[in-house]
């Protein structure tokens, strides 16, 4: 999650209302002025109009003081499905009422200071814009990589930080900060593509009961319109409070609609209509994606068990050994998919499997050009059947002692430990008098405790 200057802008707070971001308040707003256009009246209709009036001021100006870009540009995307469904005659009759909500609008942003946000100048500075996209860069990059079951719920942010995000910086992200985006990476296009479909196919439902004069299936129509484009730009999904708004409208276009309307045909077309705008936009981000990465020397591939694998260059050459790498947070931070890029710029070439590191036994048949590097805790997993079968095993940095008894191990020429200069653990001397017994070889990374980033990459050359 993308937190904004903690919520100031400009020395002035950003009102969340109560929510978690002042993005969540923003699009909260939006979604219920857009159904407040739906109030009508004939007998009353100036008291009505009155009151409602000051009802959208006070919230225009709330949504204002959110300063959330994205919340406003929702805003006006509803206004546009508002009024281009409710037909020329309808709005000759209200077009000085929405010219005096237009008004009303403008000098709340302006007088807030909103517009300020929208300078060429503050876009260009602002990191939460340049932030955004390059993690949506990132996110296209990850659909491509795995586009029909993604990466996994709630992988999306570590997964970019780990694998796309620009090696120097540090930001955290927990989604992709794009509902569109969040779906598409962490479940695939399969599920994101049902998802527009029906999106698609109640928009379509309000639009032509907004079309035959049906005001409130219109103002529902556009209130799931803002909903669907504050999506763009946070995401919201995520926040069950928000989808309190967006499932009263949609109910009540369902409700709304007229009987018969959507019968037999009728009904076969919509859903026709919203699968193949559906199936295209699908099929625009996965493209996107496959042209994207190949700015990469490397391609990946994540597996359904949360294995990541890495071939970089000529990696298919016999000659070149195959990497398992089973990370530890305490060794290579909560990143340990930045330093496997950079040990692979060192390399050129290399095929390398970054393990979750979970209670899954080391299962791997061919050990024959396989090098295995337990980090840190995993140095537990020594005593596991087969694993000294490997033709290089690393010990980086353990930090769990050494196996009690060495009856059952022979000369272990293949196996190296690397040990921190900085004894945090009080271990290196245990583990030193354990390489000793097993001919095992030792290393030191100099200058370096637990963490051996300081000292990365090239301790492993």
């Amino acid at each position: 999650m993308i937190l904004e200057n903690d919520f100031f802008f400009n020395g002035t707070q950003r009102w969340d209302l109560g929510w978690a971001t002042p993005n969540y308040a923003g699009a909260f707003l939006a979604t219920i002025i857009c159904l407040i256009w739906a109030v009508r009246g004939k007998k009353y209709y100036y008291y009505i109009f009155s009151a409602t009036l000051v009802i959208e001021s006070l919230l225009y100006f709330s949504l204002a003081k959110t300063y959330s870009r994205g919340s406003l540009i929702a805003l006006f995307a509803g206004a546009l499905f508002f009024i281009t469904s409710s037909g020329q005659k309808t709005m000759r009759r209200s077009w000085r009422l929405w010219a005096i909500r237009f008004i009303i609008l403008i000098t709340c942003v302006a007088g807030t200071g909103l517009f300020n946000r929208f300078e060429a100048s503050h876009l260009t500075s602002d990191a939460s814009v340049t932030n955004r996209l390059d993690l949506w860069r990132g996110g296209v990059e990850m659909i491509a990589s795995a586009p029909l079951f993604g990466w996994g719920s709630g992988e999306s942010g570590r997964a970019y930080m780990n694998w796309y995000q620009d090696l120097e910086q540090a930001e955290n992200y927990s989604t992709m900060v794009n509902t569109y985006l969040h779906v598409s990476v962490e479940y695939g296009l399969i599920l994101f593509t049902g998802t527009l479909i029906g999106l698609f196919a109640i928009l379509m439902m309000a639009w032509h009961s907004a079309r035959l004069g049906d005001a409130l299936a219109g103002a529902a129509g556009a209130s799931i319109v803002a909903w669907a484009v504050a999506n763009i730009f946070t995401t919201l999904w995520i926040e069950s409070g928000l989808w309190v708004i967006p499932s009263i409208s949609t109910m009540l276009v369902i409700l709304r609609a007229r009987k018969g309307q959507y019968q037999s045909i009728r009904l076969i077309k919509l859903m026709a209509a919203s699968a193949c705008v559906a199936v295209v936009l699908s099929g625009m981000l996965y493209i996107s994606g496959i042209v994207s990465a190949k700015r990469y020397a490397w391609t990946l591939h994540p597996h359904r068990d949360g294995t990541i694998e890495l071939i970089s260059g000529a990696a298919d050459d016999k000659s070149v050994p195959v990497w398992r790498l089973w990370p530890d947070s305490d060794v290579f931070g909560l990143t340990p998919g930045k330093e496997v890029r950079r040990w692979v710029a060192e390399m050129g070439a290399g095929h390398f499997y970054l393990h979750r590191g979970g209670s899954d036994k080391i299962m791997i048949k061919d050990t024959s050009n396989c090098a295995v590097m337990l980090c840190g805790r995993h140095s537990e997993r020594l005593v596991e059947p087969g694993v000294l079968n490997f033709q290089t095993l690393w010990l980086l940095h353990p930090s769990t002692p050494p196996p009690a008894s060495t009856a059952a191990f022979e000369v272990l020429p293949n196996v190296t430990v690397v040990l921190p200069e900085i004894d945090e653990t009080g271990l290196n001397l245990a583990w030193r008098s354990w390489a000793k017994r097993t001919n095992a070889r030792v290393i030191e990374t100099p200058d370096s405790g637990l963490d051996v980033r300081s000292a990365w990459p090239a301790i492993a050359f």
